[in-house]
């Protein structure tokens, strides 16, 4: 009975939150007084429509759009005979093939723009686009200015453009140092040096690590030399806080004396001092640094006055009324300052509150925020909400024992968006079938890289993940008109699992659960599965759900954006925190390609969990 239970429970997962991947929203951008071109690419202006373009070096189609992306730019889009041979006589001369920002929708069936634009010109070369291999998704601009359709992981130049120069945060100078090609910024306004290390944070640097003499004489020529830097006393030791080792220090005489465990720049040389002084920070940046929302901090404190101050925008789940949901003072207690968002929800009412900021990150994401409720009769989700183009949602979902009522508990989820780019939102609904009105308080939301512990411990399944078994141990199969899953061997030594469906299948899974955790509560979950698809593009969502019943957490991909079988492994990833121990249903990991409608076939391989 309680395998069923969590059967029944992911199969209601699987549909409910298939819903949120069409929920997008837009970023918005603020003025500022600071406008840079990145440093290290030879930028040329176009007056005809006022953008500035860039050559980059060879690499893969994913690789040059992210790159792009870092740029605060796009893969170049072109929208007509003379911007494409401006382009082929100013940034290339004419002597390189080169990436731009056109692929190939199997969704949409057609040639589309990355950053949206109308498809209005095109330089296809003879016989062009003809999808040789079956395989040929984004376009190469060869030496002649013809197009021609390509792989995505052949290796090109690549052509960013920029429709401006970056708008960087008021209250900063910034500057670019040639000599290590890093960027600086300067605050105007004093901080202690924990909300220093905060600002650093929030604009996606560090505070300043000297490393030589030379470094240390340009910052004195670019700046006031006072300022908090990033040493500081940890472990009986000076380390800086971005892992540099010590190599160089500029300590005044007699200094560090024993006054604080972080040191500042005096002008004369450091010193160190307590944290509770105020001074300037001097934050420093490894690469250029590129921001969608200007002002934007990976924290929100949810502190203004309003849904629309905090850059957010409410509405109502798909089935569900709308409840009341607004900015207020809430209660107090840890992770809340005492001002945050409410949502009141009666029976058969909910909420979808989502983020108009859009973040970036290279690789794993930790999204977290703190999260209290009158009574445990709401279910909470926080959620990863990717571009279109990717197609991937990401959850946690809490639920009876794990909803905390007497003080705030912070919820949290680990996940990769496949660009770097995504936005957050909250959903939370109350059953029809409830018989109390619920209050819920969420404050301090946060987004930060994450990077997964080198001794992470492997978490023991009931069947192992590498499928040496078959579907000896598997639960699989577990909707009404389910798909084919059979054990393959990928070589004589690997067995994979495939899961294949018709138009007329719901879905196709596999499940297993963890086994001997019953002491280990509360512990951080992470689940990945290798993934490739062997079919042509025909729909479908791939997902990762693990699951006790009462917190939930799961990744959502479209089948079409998984990589094919030429292309290599893919993979889904997610991350989270079990709570509570549930005595009725283990922690239990189901791994499934849905539909309806869909005609697709993947494969699947190495399914681990483990604990970080």
């Amino acid at each position: 009975m309680p395998i069923l239970s969590t059967i029944t429970r992911i199969r209601f997962l699987l549909g409910v939150f298939f819903c949120i991947a069409i929920q997008t929203a837009a970023a918005q951008t603020d003025a500022s007084s600071t406008h840079i071109l990145p440093e290290g690419l030879d930028w040329k202006y176009n007056p005809a429509n006022g953008h500035y373009y860039a050559l980059f070096e060879s690499t893969t189609w994913y690789g040059a759009q992210s790159i792009a992306i870092s740029f605060g730019g796009y893969l170049a889009t072109i929208n007509s005979e003379e911007e494409n041979n401006w382009i082929l006589e100013n940034v290339t001369n004419n002597s390189v093939k080169f990436f731009i920002g056109l692929t190939f929708s199997y969704e949409l069936n057609r040639w589309v723009w990355e950053n949206n634009e109308n498809l209005q010109y095109t330089n296809w070369r003879p016989g062009e686009p003809n999808n040789y291999d079956l395989n040929e998704y984004c376009t190469v601009v060869y030496e002649d200015g013809g197009w021609n359709d390509i792989k995505k992981d052949h290796i090109y130049n690549s052509v960013i453009e920029l429709e401006s120069p970056i708008s960087f945060p008021e209250g900063y100078q910034w500057k670019y140092n040639p000599n290590n090609g890093h960027y600086y910024a300067y605050s105007s306004e004093s901080f202690s040096w924990h909300d220093s290390n905060k600002e650093a944070d929030n604009l996606g640097g560090y505070l300043v690590a000297i490393n030589d003499e030379q470094e240390l004489e340009w910052i004195h020529e670019s700046f006031y030399p006072f300022y908090w830097t990033g040493l500081i006393f940890e472990n009986n030791a000076w380390i800086w806080i971005n892992g540099d080792p010590v190599t160089y220090t500029n300590w005044i005489s007699g200094e560090p004396s024993g006054d604080g465990d972080f040191a500042e720049e005096t002008g004369y040389g450091w010193n160190d001092r307590p944290d509770n002084l105020e001074h300037p920070c001097l934050i420093e940046f490894d690469h250029f640094p590129t921001f969608d929302q200007p002002t934007l901090k990976n924290w929100s404190s949810l502190n203004g006055d309003t849904i629309e101050e905090n850059q957010l925008i409410a509405g109502a789940p798909k089935g569900y009324e709308q409840g009341i949901i607004k900015i207020n003072d809430i209660p107090t207690g840890v992770g809340s300052d005492g001002k945050g968002l409410e949502i009141k929800l009666m029976p058969g009412q909910g909420a979808f509150i989502t983020s108009l900021q859009q973040f970036s990150f290279p690789s794993y994401v930790h999204l977290s925020g703190y999260v209290k409720a009158s009574n445990q009769e709401a279910e909470i989700a926080l959620i990863g909400l990717n571009s279109p183009i990717d197609g991937q949602v990401a959850y946690t979902n809490v639920r009876a024992d794990e909803v905390p009522i007497d003080d705030y508990k912070q919820f949290h989820l680990i996940f990769a968006p496949p660009s770097g780019n995504f936005q957050y939102a909250i959903q939370a609904v109350n059953s029809p079938f409830s018989s109390l009105s619920t209050t819920i308080w969420i404050d301090n939301i946060e987004v930060e890289a994450f990077e997964p512990q080198e001794e992470a411990v492997f978490l023991p399944l009931a069947e192992n993940g590498n499928f040496e078994g078959g579907l000896q141990n598997i639960i699989s199969n577990i909707n009404g008109d389910d798909g084919i899953v059979l054990p393959i061997f990928e070589s004589m030594t690997d067995i994979a699992i495939r899961m294949s469906l018709k138009p007329a299948n719901t879905a196709a899974n596999i499940g297993t659960f963890c086994v001997r955790l019953e002491d280990q509560f509360p512990l951080r979950v992470l689940g990945q599965v290798n993934i490739k698809r062997e079919s042509l593009p025909g729909g479908g969502m791939a997902a990762i759900v693990l699951t006790n019943g009462f917190q939930n957490l799961g990744v959502f991909r479209k089948a079409d954006e998984i990589n094919d079988v030429n292309d290599g492994e893919d993979h889904l990833m997610i991350g989270g925190d079990f709570s509570v121990d549930n005595p009725n249903i283990p922690v239990s990991v189901f791994v499934q390609i849905g539909g309806p409608g869909a005609e697709v076939s993947v494969i699947v391989d190495d399914l681990i969990l483990f604990k970080n």
